[in-house]
This record gives C-alpha cells, sequence and structure tokens, in this order.
C-alpha cells in the first residue's frame, strides 16, 4: 500500500470526527430508551396511583389485586335515597353503587396504567423521562352508569318509599259472651308518592363523583278517603253501640228484642260515604236486611204474632163467647232504624237497656165476636133410649161424629156424609133395621135411624128447609107421627139446607137413656107446628097402619111466611 494514501489528512480526520459524533448522538436516544426501560422492567411506571393508591414498582399481578380491591370497594359503597315528607320522619333506601347502576371496569383502568411508559415511540420515552423528573399520573377508576338498571333499581325504590292511603275506619267485634264486645279502630294514614324521575336524576348528578352518596327526594302526600275528623264523628257512637243492651219491647203478648252487645256488634257496621262532608263521612248503620240476617227465621217469627179469632164454645144449652186477640207483624225497616237510634245514646252508668217499643203493625183477626152467628139455642129436639140394648152403642158413636158440625148459610148438610159409613172397624156393631122393604133385618149400624128422626126434627123446628127425609114405612111410638126419618149409608139420606143467613152449630149427645140433638144459631124463624089424627087406620097383629097428616108454618123476621103440608102412611106390621 502506498503510505501516503493510508496517512489520514487534518480534513479527514475533521470529518470522520463528525461522522462519529453524529452517530453517537443519534445512538444517545436508543440507549437512553434502553436503559431507562431496562430500569423499569417488569413493573407500573413510578408516579402512577390509582384513587390515590400509589403502584409504581407494582408488577403487574399486583396491579391487577390492587384495581380489583379499588372496584370491589367502589361497587359497595352506600347510597342513600331518602325521602323526606312534611311533618314526618325521612324514610331511605339503602343500597350500594353496583347496585344501582355503576358499572366499573377494572381492566381498563389496569390496561391505562399499565401502559404508562410503554406506549410505542416517543411517547413511552417521554413516560419514562417524566417519570424519572418526578411526575405522577393520577389515574382514576373507570366507571360508567347503566341507566336501564338505574331506572329498575329507582322504581323498586319508589315503591318501598311509597305507601298507600290507609283510610280511618272503625269495626265492631263480637266476643263469646253477650257484653263481650269491642271496637277495634284502623287510624288513617295519608298516601305517600315517590316519582321513580326523582330518583334517577337525583342520583344520576350525584353517582357523577365517587365516594358515598345521599341524596334527598320529594314526597308527594294526599289524604285518606276518611280522615281522623271522620273516626272522631262516628268514634263516641261505636262505643255507646257496644257499651249495653238494647230492648226493643213487644207492644202485645209477644216476645220482647232484645239485643246484647255482642248481638249489636254483629248488627251494626261502620259505612262510608265519600260525598258527605269531613267528619260525616263515617257513620254507623244497619238495616232490616242485616236484622233479618241476624234474627233468622225463627227470630223473626218470634216477634210475629198471629191473630187469634173470636170463637164460641158449646156448653150443655149456652154458648160460650170468647173475645179474639190482635195480631203483630214487625216492621223490620223501623225496628232496624230504632235499634240504630238506641245503640247511639249514652247508656246509663248501671248499663240498663236502653228501650223503646218494637215498631210494627198490629191485625185485628180476622172473626170478631160481632161475627159470630152461633148466639144461642135455636132448637133441640130429644128421643127416648132404652138403657142396654146394642143399638145404644151405634147411637152413641154416630152423635159423637155428629157432635160439633157447622152448616153454614146456604150450604147442603146430608147427615150420611156426617157420620160417615157404619162397619164393624170404625166401632159399629149389628142391630136390627127395616129394610127398603119393610122387614126388619139385622145389620151394622142398625139403629142410626134415631139419629136421622132425632136430628130432622131439631132441623124441622130450627126452621131450614129439610130437601130430603123418609118416615118409617113402620110406626114406632117413640118418634112423632110422620116426623120422622129412617137412615142408611148409600140408600136413605136426611139432607137439609141452611136457608138462612146464620151459621149453625150442631151438638149431638147420648146417653144411655136418651138421644139429645141441638141447633145453635142467631135466631132467625118462629116455627108452628100441627100434627093431625091418624086416619084410614089398618089394623096389624103387632102395629096398626094408619095415615098422618102433618106440617109446620114458619115466620120469617120481616113478617112473611112459607108452610109446608105433608103426608105420610105407615103400613100395617103382621
Amino acid at each position: 500500500m502506498d503510505r501516503s494514501t493510508a496517512v489520514l489528512t487534518p480534513r479527514r480526520r475533521r470529518i470522520a470526527l463528525g461522522v462519529g459524533i453524529v452517530v453517537l448522538l443519534a445512538a444517545l436516544p436508543v440507549l437512553t430508551a434502553l436503559g431507562l426501560r431496562w430500569g423499569q422492567g417488569d413493573t407500573v411506571l413510578a408516579g402512577v396511583s390509582v384513587e390515590g393508591e400509589a403502584l409504581g414498582g407494582s408488577s403487574r399481578e399486583q396491579l391487577v389485586g390492587l384495581v380489583e380491591d379499588l372496584v370491589g370497594e367502589r361497587r359497595a359503597t352506600r347510597v342513600t335515597v331518602r325521602a323526606v315528607a312534611d311533618d314526618e320522619e325521612a324514610r331511605e333506601v339503602v343500597s350500594d353503587r353496583a347496585t344501582v347502576g355503576v358499572v366499573v371496569d377494572p381492566e381498563r383502568t389496569v390496561a391505562a396504567a399499565w401502559a404508562l411508559g410503554r406506549r410505542g415511540g416517543w411517547q413511552g420515552l417521554w413516560d419514562q423521562l417524566r417519570a424519572v423528573a418526578g411526575h405522577e399520573w393520577a389515574l382514576t377508576l373507570d366507571e360508567r352508569i347503566d341507566r336501564d338498571r338505574l331506572e329498575r333499581w329507582a322504581e323498586d325504590a319508589a315503591q318501598e318509599l311509597s305507601e298507600e292511603a290507609r283510610p280511618a275506619d272503625l269495626e265492631l267485634v263480637a266476643g263469646d259472651d253477650p257484653d263481650d264486645a269491642e271496637v277495634e279502630v284502623t287510624e288513617p294514614r295519608p298516601a305517600r308518592t315517590v316519582a321513580v324521575e326523582d330518583i334517577v336524576a337525583a342520583l344520576s348528578e350525584e353517582l357523577a363523583t365517587p365516594g358515598p352518596v345521599t341524596v334527598d327526594v320529594p314526597v308527594d302526600t294526599s289524604s285518606p278517603t276518611f280522615t281522623e275528623a271522620d273516626l272522631d264523628g262516628v268514634r263516641a257512637a261505636a262505643a255507646h253501640a257496644v257499651a249495653a243492651p238494647v230492648l226493643l219491647s213487644h207492644p202485645l203478648e209477644g216476645e220482647d228484642l232484645r239485643l246484647d252487645p255482642t248481638d249489636l256488634a254483629r248488627l251494626l257496621r261502620v259505612e262510608g260515604d265519600e260525598d258527605a262532608e269531613e267528619g260525616q263521612r263515617l257513620r254507623l248503620t244497619t238495616d232490616a236486611d242485616r236484622l233479618r240476617e241476624h234474627l233468622g227465621d225463627d227470630g223473626v217469627a218470634a216477634l210475629e204474632q198471629r191473630p187469634v179469632d173470636a170463637t164460641y164454645e158449646i156448653v150443655g144449652t149456652e154458648v160460650e163467647l170468647q173475645q179474639g186477640a190482635p195480631g203483630f207483624t214487625p216492621d223490620l225497616a223501623a225496628a232496624a232504624q230504632e235499634v240504630l237510634e238506641l245503640a247511639r245514646q249514652e247508656p246509663d252508668a248501671d248499663g240498663a237497656p236502653r228501650q223503646a217499643e218494637l215498631p210494627g203493625e198490629q191485625v185485628g183477626p180476622d172473626v170478631t165476636v160481632d161475627d159470630i152467628d152461633v148466639r144461642e139455642q135455636v132448637s133441640s129436639f130429644t128421643t127416648d133410649l132404652v138403657p142396654g140394648q146394642p143399638r145404644n152403642q151405634n147411637i152413641q158413636l154416630g152423635a159423637e161424629l155428629l157432635d160439633g158440625a157447622t152448616i153454614e148459610p146456604g150450604e147442603r148438610f146430608s147427615l150420611n156424609e156426617a157420620i160417615g159409613p157404619r162397619t164393624r172397624d170404625r166401632g159399629f156393631v149389628e142391630n136390627g133395621f127395616i129394610d127398603a122393604d119393610g122387614e126388619l133385618v139385622s145389620v151394622v149400624g142398625g139403629g142410626s135411624s134415631q139419629i136421622g128422626t132425632t136430628f130432622m126434627n131439631a132441623a124441622w123446628f130450627a126452621g131450614i128447609e129439610l130437601v130430603e127425609f123418609q118416615p118409617h114405612s113402620l110406626y114406632f111410638d117413640r118418634y112423632p107421627m110422620g116426623r120422622e126419618a129412617t137412615l142408611s149409608y148409600n140408600t136413605i139420606d136426611v139432607v137439609v139446607e141452611n136457608d138462612s143467613p146464620y151459621e149453625i152449630a150442631v151438638g149431638a149427645e147420648a146417653t144411655e137413656s136418651d138421644l139429645t140433638i141441638r141447633f145453635f144459631s142467631t135466631p132467625w124463624a118462629e116455627v108452628a107446628t100441627t100434627s093431625g089424627e091418624p086416619y084410614d087406620i089398618r089394623p096389624g097383629e103387632t102395629r096398626d097402619g094408619f095415615t098422618i097428616e102433618f106440617g109446620r108454618t114458619i115466620t120469617y123476621p120481616d113478617g112473611s111466611t112459607r108452610s109446608e103440608d105433608h103426608v105420610h102412611t105407615y103400613r100395617p106390621d103382621g
């Protein structure tokens, strides 16, 4: 090599030196950055803090742990919503930030802290140089509000802080004993309403900053339907109602209506009237339906009293009139109001019943003494019996069946229908009877014809119409000539018609020696009877046959008369 070319000239040395300096200066930042990053290592850059917690020099694992702890604390931070109403203690709902809808993202906070000093290019170098110079990075947790969650929580909170109105009320409570009743009072409470929008608005503003949150929200209050004034208006009446019995005395002889305190507690109730003035919107009430339900059918029937018709009783030959009695129908609507008025009254100190008369209507009997036609005996007839004969049993039984019969004005009366069939089952016995051919035969019930004769003559002298009667074919001297009647069930009858304007009662009595039938009524007609002498006499072995004429003249109250003429022929016997 040429020695001269190997030696640097001064100019070349200056150029080389300049180039070296330039290279050195270019490499210096790289070397510095490499040195700073070598100094930071795998830790958080010095000067970095999150929510005041210094994290410089922390490993990533430590960073994650510290941030998660801070996030947990933040999520658990207390949130209080207070509802404040006038003249009332505040009510509150307590929760935490996470529950009300605050969302904290630990990963973004970790990423932001870990990125300092590690950003690309000059940014990372600049972070590290600033850290060397003592700069601090105060990071905050990354959080936001989930609006949907906040609104859902606010709805629940508003419902918890709100309260429906409770109207004043009063109830009468019956116990087990008659006097065991009391008044139970429900005090009124106004309605409290907290708006969801107010909670959301208040929390949205306050949750923007960390730390515990307490917000006050307004309460809209409204009075209940029935107030304390309404309660005061009925309280005294309710207390009086169950303090003593109520008695409604029966105006006649029926049962009194007594209601003990327990009865009153079941019968009365407190009703509300929203349209009334305050202080009068609660009132003690009852009505006829509640009273009827309380008493039941038997209880209502006990208050009712049926009218008793006037009656008569025949004693021997006399008529004894028995006065009727009015009935009573309670007015349950008026009675319920009377009970209510009495129940409102303050009772005496001794707790005596508060009394009034049971309202209702007195109802007169359908039949009064003036309506009774049966006043006295208007006729009678007696026929003799021979003691000891079997026929007497039939006559006595027939008299018992006839006794007490009545014949209404215009009514036809059949003696056979009144006595009924003469059978052994009914107690009749066998005895002699003259049949349609005039033959004396033995039949069950024989002797009943004496009842026919006696009845026919009682009707004769009473002046009523004889519709049907048939004298015997043979004459028996125990009967009047012609004015007698035989009787056979379903064959021969005695029928009369009551052509008077009055009821007739029939009395019949048979002893061992005679049979008497009496008619009792209001005197109506006078009867004059006639009987001629027998003629056309035809002798017989045991009894003669003959013809007899007889009749009667009936004189009526208006002076008019009616005459009857009868003729009957008996045939001889034997």
